[in-house]
Formats: structure tokens, sequence, C-alpha cells
């Protein structure tokens, strides 16, 4: 499989990799039964969070545009009272995630998934426009957010990026506290 990891000069990464497409997840699918570690060293399944709407956060601690919205995703907790936002991070280091989450002060359920050991690639990859030699080329950018409804069932992957610009599209979609 290629895979190739670039950051940028402004702190957004993108991971490029080559993946199958009947894998992705797309609006109108069920979310995949999956189970990450929390911030206590415990497991969260997503499934057990049905029943309101679900914000996934994608994210890891080297992406500057991931720290500087984390006020813009925590707003969403006081905007919306049907929302629960799941911040997922794809970092390795378990102890610099527990580290940035505890220093910001980070709202919601926080839970750790790298990618390359959990199905949670499958929320972040998203069609390019180009093909190489070896097939299709999927990417995975960050931050990255998937709406979830109360059922389960994926309502939007890759939402606008969370921020005042945007609150029409989330108004539109979820309920006002």
């Amino acid at each position: 499989m290629f895979c190739q990891f670039v950051v940028t000069a402004n702190g957004d990464s993108i991971i490029i990799i080559n993946a199958d497409e009947k894998k992705l997840v797309e609006a109108g699918m069920p979310v995949p039964s999956i189970k990450l570690y929390n911030i206590d060293n415990d497991t969260t399944s997503l499934d057990s969070l049905f029943g309101k709407y679900i914000l996934l956060n994608i994210w890891h601690t080297r992406c500057g545009s991931c720290i500087k919205n984390i006020p813009n995703i925590d707003s969403i907790l006081t905007r919306y009272s049907d929302v629960i936002v799941v911040n997922i991070s794809v970092d390795e280091d378990l102890n610099k995630w527990k580290e940035v989450v505890k220093a910001r002060n980070f709202k919601g359920v926080h839970l750790l998934g790298y990618y390359e050991d959990i199905p949670i690639r499958y929320f972040v990859m998203t069609k390019f426009k180009f093909k190489n030699e070896d097939g299709i080329i999927y990417g995975m950018n960050y931050p990255h957010y998937v709406l979830i409804d109360k059922q389960g069932i994926i309502m939007y992957n890759n939402t606008p990026n969370i921020n005042p610009k945007n609150w029409k599209f989330f108004s539109e979609i979820l309920k006002k506290k």
C-alpha cells in the first residue's frame, strides 16, 4: 500500500494512501462498530453514545489547525443541546495526547484512534481527483469532521470546518439550545 505523510507549512497535515473504495464510510451508512481507548485508559464504543447527534472531530496534536480550532469545537457543546462532541486523536503518543487535551481544557469525549491499527481511518478518507499507477488515491486531512444522527447513521463525512462562518450549516441540521 502506498502511504505518504506530509505536514504543510501552517501545521495542517495530509496523509495520502491507496485504499479499498468499498471500505470508505459515506453518508447514509451506519457507523461501524468501533471501540477506542478513552482518556481514562478504558474503552468507549461509539454506539454507546447513540441517542444524540455525534460530531466526530478527528485530529492530532501536531496539527496546527486542529489545535487552533479547539475553542470552536468546544462551542458546539454550548450552542447545541442535542450534540455530543467526540474528539478522536490519531496520535501515536498516548502521553502527548493526554497532555494536550488537559493543557487546552479540551471539552467533549476524548478517544485515541491511531489510523493504522483500527478502522477509524475510513472516516477520514476522501477521494482525490487523480490516479497513480497503483489506482485511485485517497487522502486523509485533519481536522476532519463526521456528523452522525441519533440512530448512528452517518449524515455527513467531512462536514465544513467548525467556525462561526459555518454556523448556518449546523443550525439547519441541529436543534439549537
